[in-house]
């Protein structure tokens, strides 16, 4: 990846973290799952909280 994408990407990141507000959230789901999540997410080299906050996304876009 060429520097100045990188430094985009990073900029673009910051920009973004300004303006969403983040809240924290607990779940309690079976560990099993979460172990299975956990490494579906590493795998695919995504972060947990990230395909997270897409699924719900989704669903109360999907809801409405």
């Amino acid at each position: 990846m060429a520097r100045s994408k990188g430094r985009q990407i990073v900029k673009a990141l910051k920009e973004k973290s300004k303006t969403e507000e983040k809240t924290n959230i607990t779940f309690r789901m079976p560990r099993q799952l979460i172990e299975e999540f956990k490494a579906a997410c590493s795998k695919e080299g995504v972060s947990a909280n990230s395909v997270a906050e897409e699924l719900i996304k989704g669903f109360v876009s999907d809801v409405g």
